[in-house]
């Protein structure tokens, strides 16, 4: 996360070439959120995701199979998958330096705790191995620090470290990127467990049952993050 001050990405566009309209429903309420643009032309995109068997149009540019049985390859995923690969699977093929841990772009309260004071503001980013948030001082990298999260009704305590630290347009505040302790497990998979909940909650609000239950089946999702939904 935490990569934002490398050169911006190129465009994320993607066709699907799905004919089980429950998976091309989830996947593309799914891939909405992820911030990638679904065209209908798959002369336009800049890949296209197809069922296997599905021969795009001459003229299609780069093809990434959805296979149901054999070996995953760097043009082939095989389903069901988890949503974490298939976050890597895109990263991959989209950027330079792949963010591998899958993020939620959303604001949230934080309370961060450094120099001895309390501080209150507003994540922007958020994924198991770290936080980026606005700040009226200027950390600096190295420093470590300590927030207090609540997301949902759930509260996070996180030793955490500055990686690095950009001025903001607006006078005296600066974007703070930071890197949570990696010895707290338990916590970062709770994390992680969210964020998927979270993505999986959007997808069926958007899709309605029962395309939701029977999209799902294409993936590999932990009964934690469907726990999450109130679901198993």
């Amino acid at each position: 996360m935490l990569l934002d001050k490398l050169p911006r990405r190129r465009e994320k566009r993607l066709c699907l070439l799905i004919q089980n309209a429950p998976l091309r429903q989830f996947l593309g309420s799914l891939l909405r959120q992820w911030r990638y643009e679904l065209l209908d032309t798959p002369a336009l995109a800049d890949l296209i995701l197809a069922e296997e068997g599905i021969t795009p149009p001459a003229g299609s540019g780069p093809i990434l199979r959805l296979a149901r049985c054999g070996s995953a390859a760097e043009d082939r995923v095989v389903l069901p998958l988890s949503l974490e690969e298939l976050w890597r699977v895109l990263e991959g093929r989209f950027n330079n330096h792949p963010r591998n841990h899958i993020r939620i772009q959303k604001s949230y309260p934080v309370t961060v705790r450094a120099r001895g004071e309390s501080f209150g503001t507003r994540i922007s980013s958020l994924s198991d191995l770290g936080t980026r948030f606005d700040f009226g001082a200027e950390l600096v990298n190295g420093e470590e620090i300590e927030i207090d999260l609540v997301v949902e009704r759930r509260s996070f305590s996180l030793q955490s470290r500055v990686i690095y630290v950009v001025p903001c347009n607006s006078g005296g505040r600066f974007q703070i990127g930071l890197i949570f302790d990696r010895t707290a497990r338990e916590i970062r998979l709770g994390l992680r467990h969210f964020i998927i909940g979270t993505f999986l909650e959007k997808v069926g609000s958007e899709i309605g049952e029962p395309a939701f239950t029977e999209g799902r089946r294409f993936f590999d999702l932990s009964p934690e993050a469907l726990e999450v939904l109130g679901c198993r």
